[in-house]
């Protein structure tokens, strides 16, 4: 340069806007070399001489830079000095000081200057006539995906809010306001409608009517400790985990808290312990104080009704599972004619008198067992219905009986199987429970 450059109190950073045609853009602030200027377009930063080409380099007043094509419009155009910060000489001791030389080191101290007072100008700072405090920020593991807040202070705080809450809840806001907007435009149509046609107003209000019929249960939430159900809980359905103990609920008032028509849903989602939802002053509950739900999946719609005295209305269901012996098709649940129970030895008792056991089993079922010499056993409670089979192991000296209450129709038969090693007694029932006793031999 064959003179130095004079840097005055012009900011190092300057923006405009793209129409599309306008290619060339003048930097009002000086620079030493073409790369010391950063350029973007919007957020994305272009590349000397591939992008654009840089003029007035070491010139006072600034100069210009060209882009190969021209910003589209609208486009954010910045321009910004960023220079190295660093020493560009060596003063030799006892050297020879060269003014162009001091000059220029002083110039490029200036501009390296004004280029952090331009950073820290964008950034956040304190009021000259602030009274000094820290702005220090929070540790890396306090403030992380926290709000960042200010304390009572003014000192810089990371909040107990997070950012996901705080993002999701500017969605539900947004989400709101257009529900709100649709809501409003809505009822500006009805409203029209209404005052056009009577008629239309009344089909409105039938819709209308369908669409919250439809929508009984507009919130779901879960909850796995005791709470008390609250006036805006209206249209709520509760899924409640009872897999840590029991949990009890409070039913508002239906007078003073919410009034006739409001609903509430319980669905309990273990098959542990008990929910027992409690009402809340003189109200009843189907009549009751409470109401108590046992099995898993359980579920129940609550309705208040008031009337004298309040009530809630409550419609409860709950599914029934097959046990051992049954089977479970829809709804239908069907005995298990294939499967084998057996009475063992230890099932008797240890007296010899007659009837001195006893074991119950469902008709229809089948059993098997290996009978002790000299054993009777005696059919009871038996009745026309359904038939079942007894394998008996072993027959020997082993005497099968009708008892009481056996119907003449029963077609009760005890035959031998050819073979002689099975004692085969057929009964029939009416699937309640049958009785047989059993005396002889002790086990």
């Amino acid at each position: 340069m064959a003179e130095h450059i004079q840097v005055g109190d012009t900011a190092p950073r300057i923006q405009y806007t793209g129409d599309g045609i306008q290619a060339a853009f003048t930097y009002p602030f000086p620079i030493f070399d073409d790369g010391d200027l950063e350029v973007y377009i919007d957020s994305t930063s272009t590349v000397l001489t591939t992008d654009y080409t840089v003029s007035g380099a070491g010139v006072s007043a600034g100069g210009d830079v060209s882009f190969l094509i021209a910003p589209a419009n609208g486009t954010l155009i910045t321009l910004r000095r960023n220079i190295a910060i660093q020493r560009i000489s060596d003063f030799q001791q006892s050297g020879v000081l060269r003014a162009q030389v001091l000059n220029d080191e002083l110039d490029q101290l200036t501009a390296e200057i004004q280029q952090v007072e331009e950073q820290a100008n964008r950034g956040l700072h304190l009021k000259p006539f602030d009274a000094d405090t820290s702005m220090e920020l929070p540790d890396k593991a306090t403030r992380m995906d926290k709000v960042l807040g200010f304390d009572a202070t003014g000192q810089p705080v990371a909040s107990t809010t997070t950012l996901a809450f705080l993002e999701s809840g500017a969605t539900d806001a947004a989400s709101s306001a257009a529900a709100a907007a649709t809501s409003e435009a809505n009822a500006a149509v009805s409203k029209a409608n209404a005052a056009t046609s009577e008629t239309n107003a009344a089909n409105s209000a039938t819709a209308a009517a369908t669409a919250a019929a439809a929508n009984l249960y507009s919130t779901i939430l879960n909850k796995a400790l005791a709470f008390s159900v609250i006036s805006t809980d209206d249209g709520t359905l509760f899924l409640v985990d009872t897999s840590g103990g029991n949990i009890i609920v409070t039913l508002p008032d239906i007078v003073t808290d919410v009034a006739e028509g409001f609903r509430v849903g319980f669905m309990k989602s273990s098959a542990l312990n008990t929910l027992t939802i409690n009402r809340a002053g003189t109200d009843t509950i189907n009549g009751g104080t409470s109401y108590v739900m046992t099995a898993d999946t359980e579920f129940a719609t609550m309705v208040a009704d008031a009337a004298t005295p309040d009530n809630w209305i409550t419609f409860g269901a709950s599914t029934t599972s097959a046990g051992a012996g049954l089977s479970k098709t829809g709804s239908t649940i069907s005995l298990d004619l294939t499967s084998d129970q057996t009475w063992t030895g230890s099932q008797r008792s240890a007296a010899t008198t007659d009837n001195d056991g006893s074991f119950d089993m469902l008709a229809a079922n089948n059993f098997s067992w290996t009978p002790i010499a000299a054993d009777v056993i005696e059919f009871t409670n038996v009745t026309a219905g359904q038939g079942g089979l007894i394998e008996l192991a072993n027959p020997t000296a082993l005497t099968i009986t009708k008892g009481l209450n056996v119907t003449a129709d029963a077609n009760f038969e005890a035959t031998v199987s050819a073979a002689g090693t099975y004692l085969i007694g057929y009964y029939c029932g009416n699937g309640t429970n049958i009785r047989l006793t059993y005396s002889g031999a002790q086990v």
